[in-house]
């Protein structure tokens, strides 16, 4: 006891040491673990490349790049594709701009735009009136232009590229239709005017359209935008009716009657073939028995039940046949069908015209230079 008084300072040092050893000798099983443990991800990870690379995957190290890091060949492979299919997309997407997209020459003052208005207007009111399109719309041919043509104040000039493009897309629409052999216009509009919504590489323009014709000139006219070279479509909502019915529920009842009325045109032209053949036949038997033979020496009581069954109920007069002795033809499910019916029909077409745009395609330039 006497030693450690006198030495107490020492015992002090030698317990701290003992605490910092077994701390150091914690750290180091603990970064010994953790040492292990890399070591097998690495193995995990080589034996990985090496299964790859015996499929034929080839992930080998190449020369440094420009940061010293080493390169793997399949991401230089990767970094190519990503190159080419970046081009392609490039492509494809001016493409579209080319094939898909309006930019009208614009007139440079009000004067001019309302001339240009004017005459376009006109050229758009022979199309209808050379092709003998009735004009229902509530508003007359053209619309907002024709509106903006007779309009006393000036025309904007930063509207200029929305009205002229927005015209052209409004003849291309006429002409669609008057190609297709439309001869009653209902609706032709553009419901949120000169707006368009945006997106990132498109705009899209909402077009509402209601036109009458007949079931070949209908599905004409939806080819026709389908499948026309200069103008996208997406077709969002489209509805037929019959312009005579008085309500939805009664859309296809003309239908079903024009249907019964040919079944019983046919049922009529039967009875007056029946009515000829029993003519033909009694006038044949009466001769025959007035020579005191039937025909092929039978006597009118042995003609044959085939024959007498024609006149229902009997009669060689043939003014008692009975229709209900003829078999009934109820409509199939093909004449509810409106295209195959022979009718007038209107149909009512909400179509979204998508028109792709580019970032450089400098039209404001081009309006600043105006300006100036």
């Amino acid at each position: 006891m006497e030693f450690l008084k006198k030495n107490w300072g020492l015992l002090l040092c030698a317990v701290a040491f003992i605490v910092l050893m077994a701390i150091e000798l914690k750290q180091i099983f603990s970064y010994k673990e953790m040492k292990d443990a890399n070591e097998k991800r690495v193995d995990q990870a080589q034996t990985t490349k090496n299964n790859i690379n015996s499929a034929g995957w080839n992930i080998l190290l190449t020369e440094k790049n420009v940061h010293g890091d080493d390169v793997l060949v399949n991401a230089m492979i990767a970094a190519n594709n990503q190159g080419i299919a970046e081009e392609h997309s490039n492509d494809l997407h001016n493409e579209l701009i080319k094939r898909f997209s309006f930019q009208p020459a614009l007139p440079k003052t009000d004067g001019q735009a309302k001339d240009e208005l004017d005459k376009r207007l006109s050229k758009l009111t022979d199309t209808i009136l050379n092709n003998k399109v009735e004009w229902n719309c509530a508003t007359p041919i053209g619309g907002l232009f024709y509106v903006l043509a007779r309009q006393s104040a000036p025309i904007p000039t930063s509207d200029f590229p929305n009205i002229f493009r927005q015209l052209v897309i409004y003849e291309k629409l006429i002409q669609i239709i008057v190609n297709s052999g439309v001869k009653t216009i209902n609706t032709l509009e553009f419901p949120r005017g000169l707006v368009v919504e945006e997106e990132s590489e498109y705009t899209v323009t909402p077009i509402i359209i209601s036109v009458e014709g007949d079931e070949m000139t209908i599905q004409k006219l939806v080819n026709n935008f389908s499948f026309d070279p200069t103008m996208l479509f997406v077709i969002r909502n489209m509805n037929f009716i019959v312009p005579t019915s008085n309500s939805p529920a009664e859309e296809f009842y003309d239908i079903v009657l024009q249907r019964r009325a040919e079944i019983e045109q046919r049922q009529e032209a039967r009875l007056n073939a029946a009515n000829s053949n029993n003519e033909r036949m009694g006038g044949m038997g009466m001769g025959m028995g007035g020579m005191g033979m039937g025909m092929g020496g039978m006597g009118m009581d042995d003609m044959s039940p085939r024959v007498m069954g024609m006149g229902g109920t009997g009669s060689m007069d043939g003014q008692n046949i009975d229709s209900n002795a003829l078999v009934y033809e109820p409509p199939k499910r093909q004449d509810y069908l409106v295209f195959r019916t022979p009718r007038r029909i209107q149909i009512n077409l909400t179509l979204d015209l998508l028109e792709f745009k580019s970032s450089g395609d400098g039209t404001e330039e081009d309006e600043e230079e105006d300006d100036s």
